[in-house]
């Protein structure tokens, strides 16, 4: 297309090569972004923040561990030579280099320097907070990361995770419905909503989670995931119909695999008789004839042998 055309000219500027790589990354297309970062290589950026740039996409790349680790660490200490001391990227890239260098509690003084922290100095602060054990300045953190930055879910959600920790189930909740108000499509809120609602007999703000993490397809189609979350609503409501009803949609899905079967099984039954479990154990044996767990359970039901 144009872009690439343009990105593969040979003129092309670093900065629209290294867009081009974070694209090709992105989209899994992983020969061509070895191929753009070669390229990048070949014809290296000099500017610090283009630099940083190629540095945020260099872990993504399908290449050992510890080379894509070498190469995002000298491209950010080229950056750091010429960045000026407050620069927000800048100051997280060199927290980054001292955490890397087993200087974890420098990274984090470094960091609680900063006089204006933007959305991601606090979220690294926050990890380093974690990586240390420091448990007792996590929550103050996550309170003024919430204050300085309200559009951002992120520390809703870990504040959320503390409370229920706590034992405030309720409070938790009530975080959470903050945070899903700012994001209706933030996945970690609303599974951790749904199950707050499960736990407190909330069965509409359940509904309303299953409906936003797993919505019905054009024609009324359900995903396992849906499917799943349904079965776990039904058993919370104690309806005994709906989940075997479930359970059975679970079992003859397409995309349902031999664990997803294997599980139908278990479940099948712990709510009946063993025998219940048989037909489901035998579609798991025809995906993957090589188990010998299920082999051994149909045996112990007289439905086959155990070799």
């Amino acid at each position: 297309d144009a872009f690439t055309a343009a990105a593969s000219a040979a003129d092309a500027t670093p900065a629209l090569r290294i867009a081009a790589l974070k694209c090709a990354s992105q989209s899994g297309a992983e020969d061509l972004a070895l191929w753009w970062s070669d390229a990048l290589r070949a014809a290296p950026a000099t500017d610090p923040v283009e630099l940083l740039a190629w540095a945020e996409v260099v872990p993504t790349l399908p290449l050992p561990d510890e080379l894509r680790a070498a190469e995002a660490r000298s491209l950010e200490e080229r950056a750091l030579e010429t960045l000026p001391e407050d620069h927000h990227h800048g100051r997280i890239a060199k927290a980054r280099l001292l955490q890397q260098q087993d200087r974890a509690e420098d990274a984090l003084t470094l960091l609680a320097a900063c006089r204006t922290p933007g959305p991601e100095t606090f979220a690294f602060r926050a990890s380093l907070l974690r990586r240390l054990h420091f448990d007792a300045e996590e929550v103050p953190l996550l309170r003024a990361w919430s204050a300085a930055c309200p559009a951002d879910v992120r520390p809703l959600v870990s504040l959320a995770a503390h409370r229920r920790t706590a034992g405030d189930p309720r409070a938790a909740l009530q975080l959470l419905h903050q945070a899903t108000a700012l994001r209706p499509d933030h996945l970690a809120a609303l599974r951790q909503q749904f199950d707050l609602a499960l736990d407190l007999a909330e069965p509409e703000v359940a509904q309303t989670c299953i409906d936003r993490i797993a919505p019905r397809g054009a024609d009324a189609a359900q995903s396992l995931e849906r499917l799943r979350l349904e079965r776990r609503l039904a058993s919370r409501r104690g309806d005994r119909q709906a989940q075997d009803a479930l359970l059975a949609a679970i079992a003859a899905h397409p995309d349902a695999d031999r664990t997803t079967l294997l599980q139908a099984a278990e479940q099948r039954a712990l709510a009946g008789p063993p025998a219940a479990a048989e037909e489901l154990l035998r579609q798991c044996l025809a995906l993957d004839a090589d188990q010998p767990t299920v082999r051994a359970w149909l045996a112990e039901l007289g439905s086959g042998p155990a070799d």
